[in-house]
């Protein structure tokens, strides 16, 4: 990995305001929620947390980035302020998968 980043320059792009709206997308099983910073016209990033984590991990990482950019984050199913799933249904990676898609088609 550090092979990787070694050509990687840091390239100054000037503070996102850090007003924050909150997301909310229905779902079955209840909702599927997140947070979402930048311009209404920015081109869309979707921003997915790691599998013990929530969508509060982008909280001090996208003040840093380019602030023409619309930074969706979402809290996946069974994390941070999304509702679980029913009883006896799994989270696998397919579900999840389908967890994104319904997100952005629900944007």
């Amino acid at each position: 990995m550090i092979q990787a980043l070694k050509g990687v320059r840091h390239v100054t792009s000037g503070k996102m305001n850090l007003a924050v709206s909150e997301l909310s997308i229905p779902v079955p099983w209840g909702e599927i929620r997140g947070k979402v910073w930048g311009p209404d016209h920015g081109r869309p990033v979707l921003c997915l947390h790691g599998w013990a984590d929530n969508c509060g991990t982008f909280n001090t990482l996208l003040p840093l980035l380019p602030k023409d950019f619309r930074y969706i984050a979402v809290d996946l199913a069974g994390h941070g302020r999304s509702s679980h799933r029913p009883p006896g249904v799994l989270y696998a990676f397919p579900s999840y998968v389908m967890d994104v898609r319904r997100v952005v088609d629900g944007m």
